[in-house]
């Protein structure tokens, strides 16, 4: 048993310590199983950021085309309701230049006369409707929608 001094200050008296006479040397460290990725761009990275490119610029190119619509069908619009205002001036102008008078006399000195009422005939007609109606579903798979939006893109830079 090792015996410890315990009298008054010298138990904390400070002790040699002996010195190795040499230090171990410092571990070297081992190259880890999993090396570190190339530094470089992915040819991942290349496709993506083109196909996120070409799907902006169709974005764009969708939009403006869809601004060019917009403005000529409001340009259409436009056109429509003058047309519509010009006919209707057109319609009471020649409604007020028909002299009754005149087309009575004329029709009485040709022996024309009102017809009696067992000469008048009345005939229901069912016209067709005039507006036909398109019920037919596009549906573009996604190469026909980019070959649709390249074809737009030249038309507009051509």
């Amino acid at each position: 048993m090792k015996e410890f001094y315990t009298h008054g200050s010298e138990a904390y008296a400070p002790v040699p310590v002996e010195v190795p006479s040499h230090l171990p040397e410092e571990p070297k460290k081992e190259q880890p199983l999993i090396q570190a990725p190339e530094k470089g761009i992915s040819s991942l990275t290349v496709v993506s950021v083109a196909v996120v490119l070409l799907l902006l610029f169709g974005l764009l190119f969708s939009m403006m085309r869809l601004f060019e619509i917009r403005s000529e069908g409001a340009e259409l619009r436009r056109q429509i309701r003058q047309l519509q205002t010009r006919q209707e001036h057109l319609i009471a102008e020649f409604e007020s230049n028909i002299d009754m008078d005149a087309v009575a006399q004329r029709a009485e000195a040709l022996g024309m006369h009102v017809p009696y009422a067992d000469q008048v005939q009345y005939v229901d007609v069912e016209l067709p409707e005039v507006v036909q109606t398109v019920t037919e579903e596009v549906e573009m798979g996604l190469i026909d929608a980019i070959s649709a939006m390249v074809r737009d893109m030249e038309a507009y830079f051509s």
